[in-house]
């Protein structure tokens, strides 16, 4: 009988512990990165605008399962995009996977006029 209630115990206070770390944890995952460029940034915009470009510098989209259905939509074996806006050199998209989680892709270009560099930042939040 001993046995038993410390083993209760135990599963209790262990699903407490995991159940306060899990809401440690936050609800909304940010992922960013960022890179340089020497090229102007109208060049660097054309390719982040149209889908078809991607094949170019995204990894993958060579894949003859992804299937390009316009400048602005793609699916992406199973993983569907869709670019929302483009406004002032940003580019904002929405990523939906095969179980509906969706995530929002923002990618902003920025250059200094006195620079031949130009920085990529993109982020996604899930």
């Amino acid at each position: 009988m001993r046995f038993l209630k410390l083993a209760l115990f135990s599963i209790i206070f262990l699903f407490i512990g995991i159940t306060g770390l899990g809401l440690l944890f936050p609800s909304t995952v940010v992922v960013s990165r960022a890179t340089d460029i020497v090229a102007p940034k109208d060049s660097i915009l054309a390719y982040l605008s149209n889908i078809n470009q991607w094949k170019q510098w995204v990894e993958g989209m060579n894949n003859e399962a992804v299937i390009i259905t316009s400048p602005t939509e793609a699916n992406l074996v199973g993983t569907t995009v869709s670019i929302t806006s483009i406004k002032n050199y940003t580019v904002q998209s929405v990523w939906t996977g095969k179980k509906g989680r969706v995530q929002q892709s923002t990618i902003q270009i920025y250059q200094d006029a006195a620079s031949p560099k130009a920085v990529v930042h993109w982020q996604f939040v899930q």
